[in-house]
Formats: C-alpha cells, sequence, structure tokens
C-alpha cells in the first residue's frame, strides 16, 4: 500500500498519521510519482463517496452537474521537484487506474 509521507499545510507530524490512516483504510487512491522508494509527488482520487467534501460543496451543490464517478482532488509536488512534470505524470497516472478500475468493473 502506497501512502505519502511529505510535507503538507497542517504539519507534516499531524498530517502524516491522518494520510497513512486514509491509505490504510482504502478511503484514498493516491497516484504517486516515486523515485527510489521517495514520494516526490502525487494525484489523489477517488469516488464521491470516498471523498464527499469539496471546497465551497454548498455553493457547488446548489446548481450541481451530474454526479461524477471519480473526483481528483489534490495534488502535491515536493519543491525541489517542481517543473519537471511531476504533476502531469501523476495525473495521468491517476486517469490511466480509473480508466483501469473501469475496465475491470
Amino acid at each position: 500500500m502506497v501512502f505519502t509521507s511529505g510535507p503538507a499545510r497542517r504539519g507534516a507530524t499531524i498530517a502524516r498519521p491522518r494520510k497513512h490512516g486514509f491509505a490504510a483504510t482504502a478511503r484514498t487512491r493516491p497516484s504517486v510519482f516515486d523515485d527510489a522508494g521517495i514520494a516526490q509527488g502525487w494525484c489523489q482520487y477517488g469516488s464521491p463517496e470516498e471523498l464527499p467534501n469539496i471546497k465551497h460543496g454548498r455553493e457547488y451543490n446548489k446548481d450541481a452537474p451530474p454526479r461524477p464517478d471519480w473526483r481528483i482532488t489534490c495534488f502535491y509536488v515536493d519543491k525541489k521537484h517542481r517543473g519537471q512534470g511531476i504533476a502531469r505524470t501523476a495525473l495521468e497516472g491517476a486517469l490511466n487506474q480509473i480508466a483501469w478500475s473501469a475496465l475491470a468493473a
């Protein structure tokens, strides 16, 4: 199981156990760009049930579009690795994993 362990807005000591818990319970699905066991960036995705909270949810729900099958909710790229296409690679990985899961269903 892959989990992210990089710094986050709330601080690594708070975010790390929370992120590990999400991965351990399969509440989120990360597409991780990894080099030698070190996560350099990721793209988080999942179903609306797995990722129910969206920014400005009340406003969004006033005139919501049809419910999506998947949501892509978070990108992270380590400062040292920005500008190298890692976010694009993580997004491509998430989209590939979504496509494969649709084929498997």
